[in-house]
């Protein structure tokens, strides 16, 4: 769905609504192809960023549980994490997100990846 973004190596930090959009806060996994894509720093395999995978124009949410329901898992920096993303595709009337945290029907009328303060 995103050119060069690989989602199945993409972790998700939280989620949360915001009038009629849906925020999922990640840590991308990027290919050199993508236009974000930066040379890893020495002792890392591959480029990470920060990005928002948003939905817009949600008209309904089914199988997203509250944050404080889903385990976290602790990498060995210290950080935290939802797990990773297993699937996000178009289906019809709008898109499925699945991962560690569950699978996830979103009604909505566009997705879209914003990496800082780009839109993509």
């Amino acid at each position: 769905m995103f050119d060069g973004m690989l989602i199945t190596d993409t972790f998700a930090l939280g989620w949360h609504r915001e009038g009629d959009e849906l925020l999922f806060d990640v840590e991308a996994r990027l290919w050199p192809e993508h236009p974000e894509y930066e040379q890893p720093p020495s002792g890392e395999w591959t480029c990470y960023k920060p990005a928002k995978l948003v939905f817009t124009g949600v008209r309904s949410v089914e199988g997203l549980p509250d944050m404080c329901a889903v385990p976290r898992s602790t990498d060995p920096d210290g950080s935290q994490d939802y797990g990773s993303l297993d699937e996000l595709v178009a289906v019809p009337g709008g898109y499925r997100i699945v991962g560690d945290f569950g699978a996830v029907q979103v009604q909505a009328t566009a997705l879209r990846m914003q990496i800082g303060s780009r839109r993509l």
